[in-house]
C-alpha cells in the first residue's frame, strides 16, 4: 500500500512538472507568464518599431551593449517588454535587475550567449550574466507568476495601450536603482505611494503628444461620498503665463483621500493641515471655517506674476464668514512680522530675539470696479489681497491679480479666455472626463496635464504630455 501510494505521488509530481514545462516550451509565452511576482518591481512593454519612441531604442542599445537594429531586431517580433527586477543579492551594487524581453520570430534564429536565453519563445536579454540567470532560476512550478496576481490583472484590465506599464511601489528599492532611476527620473519618496499594492499606465500618441491614463489600485475601499459634477467654471480665472494650475471640486474631500493613502504610523496630511491653519488663523480651524469655503470648486495657479487662489463660494457661507477669517489672520499675522529685540541674560550677557510685531501689519482696501479689495501688508515685501464677487473668492500675493480676477467675472478682461487658447484644446479638454481633480504643470520638456478621478476601489488619471507650450 505504502509502495503504490508513493508511486501515486511520484505521477502527480512528474505530470504536474510535465504540465508546467508544456506550458513554457510547447507553447507560446505571454511575458507575465515568466515574471515573479515577488520580484517583478515594474515591466513596460513597447513595440519593436520604435515609431513614437526612437528614445527607448536609443536606452535599449546603450543597456544592452549592442546595436538594436543589427544584433536584436532581425530575429525578434513586433512586442517586447523591459523588465526591472528585485535583486535577490542584498550586498550587490544594484539592487534592480534590468532585462529585455522579446519573442522570437524563429527560435533556430535566435542567438545564443551568457546574456541571452530562451523561455519557450521568449527570448530574454541583459547586459549581465546575473540578471538572466535569476529569471531562469525562478522558472519553477512553484514560483506565483504576474499573470496569476490580481493586483497585476486589476491594473492590466483597468488600461491596455500600444505603451503599458504596471509598478509594484512595494518593491522599490530606496537605493541602487539603476536603469530605474535613469528611465523615470528621481522616484518620489511620497509615504501614499509606498502604500499602493499596483500601478498601472497605458499611453499612446495623439499628433506630437502622448496621452495615456494610470490605474492605481487600493489597499483598502474609500467611502465615497456622493460628488457633484465638475462644470470646469474657474478655468477662466486662469493669469496669462500660468506655469502651475491646479483645479477640482471639494479640497478637504482631496485631502482626505491622499490621507487614507498614508501609512498608519505617519501624520496625516489634514492633521498637519490643520495644525498649519492653527498658525495662520488662531482658534480658526479648517473644519469649521475654511472648509466649509472650499469645498465646491477650486482653482490655484501660479505664474511670473504671482499666485492665485479661487474658491466658488457655497451658499451657507456668508460675507461676515469671510470677514471672521480675515480678521482671524490679521491677529495671527504679527508672527510673521517679528522684530528684534535685545534682552539681558542670567550672566548679564545680551543676546537678540525676535518678537512678533503687530505694529508691521497693515490693513488697506481698495475699490476696483464696485468691488471692494482687502489687503493685509506684512512689512515690507509682503501681502494678501482679496476679494468677493459673483460667488467667488480671490485671494493672490499680488493686487493686479486679483484686479484681471474681477475683470473677468465682469465679462471685460483683457486678453483671451483660456478655455479657448491651443493649450487647453490640446492637453486639458480631450482628458476633462468630470474630475474632482485637474491640473497642468510646465515641465523644462513639455507640459504635462492630469484629470483624476476617485472610485471605492481605484483611482484613475488620464494625463497628457505636449512637447512643448502650445500657444
Amino acid at each position: 500500500m505504502k509502495k503504490r501510494l508513493l508511486i501515486i505521488v511520484a505521477a502527480v509530481i512528474v505530470c504536474g512538472l510535465g504540465a508546467f514545462l508544456y506550458t513554457r516550451l510547447a507553447r507560446g509565452t505571454r511575458f507575465p507568464d515568466i515574471l515573479p511576482t515577488n520580484s517583478t518591481i515594474a515591466y513596460v512593454t513597447f513595440s519593436t518599431a520604435f515609431e513614437d519612441a526612437p528614445e527607448v531604442r536609443t536606452l535599449l542599445s546603450d543597456r544592452l551593449n549592442v546595436d538594436w537594429y543589427k544584433n536584436v531586431a532581425p530575429w525578434i517580433g513586433d512586442d517586447a517588454a523591459i523588465v526591472f527586477l528585485k535583486n535577490p543579492d542584498p550586498k550587490a551594487k544594484d539592487a534592480v535587475l534590468t532585462l529585455v524581453l522579446a519573442h522570437a520570430r524563429s527560435l533556430d534564429k535566435a542567438p545564443s550567449g551568457t546574456s541571452v536565453a530562451l523561455i519557450g519563445d521568449t527570448v530574454v536579454m541583459s547586459a549581465t550574466k546575473d540578471a538572466v540567470d535569476f529569471l531562469l532560476k525562478s522558472q519553477s512550478p512553484l514560483t506565483s507568476y504576474l499573470s496569476n496576481d490580481a493586483n497585476f490583472n486589476e491594473v492590466h484590465k483597468g488600461v491596455t495601450a500600444p505603451y503599458f506599464a504596471y509598478i509594484n511601489p512595494a518593491l522599490i528599492p530606496k537605493t541602487g536603482l539603476g536603469t530605474l532611476s535613469n528611465l523615470a527620473g528621481v522616484w518620489p519618496q511620497w509615504p501614499f505611494i509606498d502604500g499602493l499594492p499596483a500601478i498601472g499606465v497605458s499611453a499612446w500618441k495623439v499628433g506630437k503628444n502622448w496621452q495615456g491614463t494610470s490605474y492605481v489600485a487600493l489597499k483598502t475601499p474609500l467611502n465615497l461620498e456622493p460628488e457633484q459634477a465638475y462644470r470646469a467654471a474657474l478655468l477662466s480665472f486662469i493669469p496669462p503665463d500660468t506655469a502651475l494650475m491646479i483645479s477640482g471640486q471639494d479640497l478637504p474631500s482631496q485631502l482626505n483621500k491622499l490621507s487614507t493613502l498614508q501609512e498608519k504610523n505617519a501624520p496625516t496630511i489634514t492633521a498637519l493641515l490643520h495644525i498649519l491653519m492653527q498658525n495662520y488663523f488662531g482658534s480658526t480651524t479648517t473644519d469649521t471655517v475654511l472648509a466649509p469655503l472650499i469645498s465646491k470648486e477650486f482653482l490655484l495657479a501660479q505664474s511670473s506674476a504671482g499666485t492665485l487662489f479661487v474658491a466658488q463660494i457655497p451658499s451657507s457661507v456668508t460675507d461676515a464668514t469671510i470677514a471672521s477669517l480675515r480678521d482671524a489672520f490679521i491677529k495671527n499675522a504679527a508672527q510673521f512680522t517679528p522684530t528684534e529685540r535685545t534682552v539681558t541674560l542670567k550672566d548679564n550677557s545680551q543676546a537678540a530675539e525676535l518678537v512678533p510685531d503687530p505694529s508691521r501689519i497693515t490693513s488697506i482696501q481698495e475699490i476696483y470696479e464696485n468691488t471692494t479689495i482687502h489687503g493685509i501688508l506684512l512689512g515690507h515685501t509682503l501681502a494678501i489681497f482679496d476679494a468677493v464677487i459673483a460667488g467667488k473668492w480671490f485671494v493672490s500675493d499680488n493686487i493686479e491679480l486679483v484686479k484681471h480676477a474681477i475683470s473677468t467675472a465682469n465679462g471685460h478682461a483683457s486678453g483671451s479666455d483660456f478655455r479657448d487658447s491651443a493649450q487647453y484644446r490640446e492637453s486639458l479638454q480631450p482628458i476633462l472626463r468630470n474630475p474632482e481633480l485637474l491640473g497642468i504643470v510646465t515641465l523644462p520638456q513639455g507640459v504635462f496635464s492630469f484629470s483624476k478621478r476617485t472610485f471605492a476601489s481605484h483611482m484613475e488619471t488620464d494625463f497628457v504630455l505636449s512637447p512643448a507650450v502650445l500657444k
